[in-house]
């Protein structure tokens, strides 16, 4: 068999498709993180139970949530924004 094209999927995506292959990661074992590499090559004929590796780069993590002070943007500043900018051509 060959060692298919997993790059881009995501480690549980990569290790089901490559099934029947010992599986090592180097990076992160985060099951949602993104494959950037992998040895052998993509398409490589290699014995059944081979060894792939794959480089793992772990998943993005959320960005928090920012909740601005009450009354924070309708204060007496905006209107010195815009008039500012009026005068500059900006509408």
């Amino acid at each position: 068999p060959d060692a298919g094209q997993v790059i881009g999927q995501t480690l549980a995506q990569a290790t089901q498709a490559l099934a029947g292959f010992t599986v090592t990661t180097v990076g992160s074992d985060d099951p949602a993180g993104v494959v950037t590499a992998m040895s052998p090559a993509p398409g490589t004929r290699i014995a059944a139970s081979s060894t792939v590796t794959l480089t793992v780069e772990g998943a993005a993590a959320p960005l928090p949530s920012v909740t601005p002070p009450a009354g924070a943007g309708a204060g007496p500043e905006a209107p010195i924004v815009r008039e500012g900018g009026a005068r500059h051509g900006l509408r």
